[in-house]
């Protein structure tokens, strides 16, 4: 998880953290979430030596799937 907090540091993004050892990574950027995702990518495959898919959620996305309690 530290190189995974390392390479988004690197990236630019702030506020950087991680959840766990779920591969969940925390941040701010104000770049468009495609843009967040290309480089995010780019940079894991780069990483790992093959393709990693990678989700964005804004932080609306995330406070809304809060609010919905999937698990009561």
């Amino acid at each position: 998880m530290a190189d995974l907090r390392a390479m988004a540091t690197e990236l630019g993004f702030t506020d950087v953290a991680t959840w766990i050892a779920s591969g969940n990574l925390l941040f701010r950027s104000a770049l468009p979430e495609a843009e967040v995702k290309r480089l995010l990518e780019a940079r894991l495959a780069d990483y790992a030596g093959k393709a990693v898919p990678v989700f964005v959620r804004s932080g609306a996305e995330m406070a809304a799937i809060v609010a919905a309690d999937p698990f009561p």
